[in-house]
C-alpha cells in the first residue's frame, strides 16, 4: 500500500528548472542542481488533487495543491514551480519553465471564535496539456 499524503514541499522560480526532460507520459527528469526551496511552516500533510478533462477535444490535466501555511503571507508568490513530496518519496513537479505556469492564491483568516483555523491557505491551481510528472 502506497502512503500519498504530501509531507514535504519545495518550490523554485519557475524560470531555474533546467535540465527538464520527459521520460514518459506520466515520469520526467531534472537537473539536480535546481536550488529549491524547502517550505517549512505548513501544517502537514498537504493535499494534491491531480484531474482531467475534454476542454475542445484536448484532455487538459489540472493539478490543484492546497496547504495551510503557518505565517502570514506566502511572499513573491509568483510564477513558482512546487515539488511535491509523498510520505513514500514519491515527488511531483506542479509546473515548467514553460507556460502556463501555476497560479497562486492566498487566504488570510481572522475568525470571530478561537478555535476555527487561523492559517493561511494556499492554493496552488497548474493547468497543463501533460500529467504533471513523478519526478525521478
Amino acid at each position: 500500500m502506497q502512503i500519498n499524503n504530501i509531507i514535504k514541499i519545495s518550490y523554485v522560480s519557475c524560470q531555474l528548472i533546467s535540465g527538464f526532460l520527459r521520460l514518459s507520459e506520466t515520469e520526467a527528469k531534472i537537473s539536480d542542481d535546481i536550488p529549491f526551496c524547502e517550505l517549512m511552516n505548513f501544517k502537514k500533510p498537504a493535499a494534491l488533487t491531480i484531474s482531467d478533462k475534454i476542454e475542445d477535444g484536448n484532455r487538459v490535466f489540472q493539478s490543484k495543491l492546497v496547504f495551510y501555511y503557518c505565517d502570514h503571507w506566502l511572499k513573491k508568490a509568483k510564477r513558482l514551480a512546487f515539488l511535491c513530496e509523498t510520505a513514500d518519496g514519491v515527488r511531483y513537479l506542479i509546473g515548467s519553465d514553460e507556460r502556463p505556469f501555476p497560479v497562486i492564491t492566498q487566504q488570510e483568516t481572522h475568525p470571530n471564535n478561537f478555535s476555527d483555523n487561523q492559517l493561511t491557505e494556499v492554493t496552488v491551481s497548474y493547468s497543463s496539456a501533460r500529467f504533471p510528472p513523478i519526478i525521478k
